[in-house]
């Protein structure tokens, strides 16, 4: 609705100001929401957040149907609002599944000057990290957003690389015993760098 009414942005932050007054509060706003039970402060959060959700809701309902006025249809801007919302609902989430070439697709890594052995540890690391990350319910593609976030993780007694040392000293191992089954794949990623 508010791309429909070319409003400056397209944020709850900006439509809490804009029709309420109101600033907002992000301090939650990326906060682990999967957290139970939720803790109070993230509970008035999102209290806070959400309260004035229906008046903002009516508030676009009247703005568009006054921008429309001009039009035969008194509803065409909100009925183009409905039609743009039913076509995002109408999109299917497609669950990434992880294939023997995943490891290709991080960041860097068809970029690298790796061989055989290098790219055996990465594409073993990789199915690891898909399988630890669907136990723990966390993207494979999770990464710490601030310096404190990345500190904890490295620090933290409880990481996932930290339980699992073993398993990972055991992937690398086997990866490199494997390494003969990656020879064409890296071969074929120092072609495409010599070509570029």
């Amino acid at each position: 609705a508010s791309r429909v009414l070319n409003l400056e942005r397209n944020s709850l932050e900006y439509l809490l100001h804009h029709y309420c007054g109101v600033t907002a509060n992000k301090e939650y706003q990326n906060a682990d929401w999967r957290l139970r039970p939720i803790p109070a402060e993230m509970l008035k959060y999102a209290r806070e957040d959400t309260h004035y959700l229906l008046h903002i809701y009516d508030l676009m309902k009247v703005s568009l149907r006054e921008a429309s006025t001009g039009s035969e249809n008194v509803d065409a801007l909100l009925s183009e609002v409905y039609k743009r919302s039913y076509d995002i609902c109408m999109q299917l989430y497609e669950k990434e599944i992880r294939t023997d070439i995943s490891y290709l697709h991080i960041y860097g890594v068809q970029g690298a000057e790796f061989n055989s052995q290098q790219l055996a540890v990465v594409a073993g690391l990789c199915e690891w990290r898909d399988g630890v990350a669907r136990a723990e319910d966390e993207s494979t593609g999770h990464m710490p957003l601030t310096a404190g976030k990345l500190r904890r993780l490295l620090s933290s007694k409880h990481s996932y690389v930290e339980r699992n040392l073993g398993s990972v000293v055991s992937i690398i191992k086997r990866s490199i015993e494997n390494a003969t089954a990656f020879e064409s794949v890296a071969e074929q990623l120092q072609n495409a760098r010599t070509e570029m």
